[in-house]
């Protein structure tokens, strides 16, 4: 999957066609995530037609969700329809701060309720020595495991203080498969 943000998000359909263009395979890439709170539905639209077999995923970041209650943010995101096909709530953006679980888990029923059709997931500060334990949280709430859950800033060690100075763990990635893997389904 591909992480994109950019500051120019009225040519957003056209920057991802020159990112793929002359590369682009179905099954190369298959997902983009789009790190950019309420992008005009026009230019995920045109994306979704360009390439129809890729996944797009909404990122409910802070900046999505800030003043807005669950059912305003899970309205604005049923707008996109069949342009998106995952929502993250990711309230702090691979800072690897932990999410509030009882928020998110409201914000997750929210969205399962108004978009049955999307796969609803959870990020924020899962590591390998707490994915387990706040996995099996999340499906006691939401009463099983229909959902899916992402990781980044718990899986890398710090360079520098600054803001992605950092480099993947291999170690910490296969402690935090290990232990997702122990309580997924």
């Amino acid at each position: 999957m591909v992480h994109y943000n950019s500051p120019e998000r009225d040519s957003l359909s056209e920057q991802v066609a020159r990112i793929f263009s002359g590369i682009y395979q179905p099954g190369l890439c298959r997902a983009i995530q789009l790190n950019m709170a309420w992008l005009d539905i026009r230019q995920v639209a045109k994306i979704k037609e360009t390439y129809p077999e890729m996944q797009i995923v909404f990122q409910a970041s802070s900046r999505a969700m800030d003043g807005k209650t669950p059912p305003q943010i899970a309205q604005g995101i049923r707008v996109y329809g069949q342009s998106i096909n995952y929502v993250f709530i990711d309230p702090f953006g691979g800072r690897g701060v932990p999410f509030d679980v009882d928020s998110s888990v409201a914000m997750y029923s929210e969205l399962r309720n108004q978009c049955p059709d999307l796969t609803v997931g959870f990020a924020g500060g899962f590591t390998g020595e707490n994915v387990a334990q706040r996995v099996q949280m999340i499906m006691q709430k939401v009463r099983g495991s229909d959902f899916c859950i992402d990781a980044e800033g718990g899986l890398r060690d710090k360079v520098t203080t600054a803001y992605g100075d950092d480099l993947l763990s291999i170690p910490k990635v296969r402690e935090y498969l290990q232990s997702a893997s122990s309580v997924l389904p």
